[in-house]
């Protein structure tokens, strides 16, 4: 799969999410190709080691233009900057940089907390230590660690 394409499928989600809440408020419903954009496929992290983008798992909006996007199965982050037309179409798009956290795991999902806290929340599907890891924007340090009920305990292959 291309870089284009797994950037639109990220923001296929942001469509779909938007989507749903129309139809909880009975709006009208459309969904409308709005073309792709081809970004880097290298960044570098605050170590200054470049890294390939690869296998973007999740992604979530860290106010204004920025988002941030976890890599599945590593331990990287990558930084983004996107500008959005009115029509919903992306004006630009670009890499912004990249993020090293203390900690290599099979992420899959990403939680900006918020600007004075500066961290994201990260979910893992491992079948050992499942959970929500905390990690600084800052330096990538672990902040905090939350484990699933045991309740969740049990997993299967996807």
């Amino acid at each position: 799969m291309t870089l284009s394409l797994r950037w639109f499928c990220m923001f296929a989600g942001v469509a779909v999410s938007s989507i749903l809440t129309q139809v909880a408020v009975g709006g009208d419903l459309e969904l409308a190709y709005r073309g792709k954009m081809t970004i880097e496929s290298t960044t570098t992290d605050q170590y200054g080691q470049m890294f390939e983008i690869s296998g973007l798992s999740g992604i979530t909006w860290a106010g204004g233009n920025t988002y941030w996007a976890v890599m599945d199965n590593s331990n990287k982050l990558v930084k983004l900057v996107v500008d959005v037309n009115a029509d919903g179409s992306i004006a630009s798009a670009q890499i912004a940089g990249g993020l090293t956290v203390s900690t290599s795991r099979d992420y899959e999902g990403i939680a900006f907390t918020d600007a004075q806290r500066n961290s994201v929340w990260l979910s893992d599907e491992a079948t050992s230590g499942m959970g929500l890891r905390e990690f600084s924007l800052a330096d990538g340090s672990l902040m905090a660690y939350s484990p699933l009920p045991s309740v969740f305990g049990n997993s299967r292959g996807n």
